[in-house]
């Protein structure tokens, strides 16, 4: 990361002035690198969670304010991709606690009534087709994880 260094004259009103102009540049440039830090993290995070995802999810950064973004994935079974379902349930998933509703073996046909339920949580019936498990994809724990990997290489490249 940048240093700076600001050496001012306390007896001397135009040094002071001087410093203060100094500072106030600073403080500008480090909001301008702020911006792009926070752009080129979050598509780092976009990226890893489309390709954790296989293609199946949309996934894409969003800014929602100057200095904010997110990454937004959308998919009728994304829970289901994050976590995976049946015998391969995730329960312990950095997320899933994070969730409005319980995240275990079972909890979606606990919640809904299932066929997995049903059956003793030994199968469930979709399109024609039995399943036991649905394999957990974690396109968001992936996203965290290259975000934790990385930053640290953008902030250098940005901030200098």
């Amino acid at each position: 990361m940048a240093n700076h260094r600001i050496d001012i004259d306390p007896m001397d009103p135009k040094s002071v002035d001087a410093a203060f102009k100094q500072v106030k540049q600073i403080q500008k440039e480090f909001g301008k690198n702020l911006k792009l830090f926070m752009k080129e993290i979050a598509k780092i995070g976009a990226d890893a969670a489309r390709e954790g995802y296989n293609g199946y999810v949309h996934v894409e950064a969003k800014q929602l304010g100057d200095d904010e973004w997110v990454i937004e994935a959308n998919h009728e079974a994304i829970v289901f991709f994050e976590f995976g379902a049946g015998a391969a349930t995730n329960a312990g998933s950095r997320y899933a606690k994070e969730m409005p509703f319980p995240v275990y073996r079972g909890s979606y046909s606990d919640a809904n009534g299932g066929m997995y339920q049903a059956t003793g949580y030994r199968y469930w019936e979709f399109g024609g087709r039995k399943y036991t498990e649905v394999k957990q994809l974690a396109g968001m724990q992936k996203a965290y994880e290259a975000i934790i990997s990385q930053w640290k290489e953008v902030a250098k490249r940005v901030f200098g």
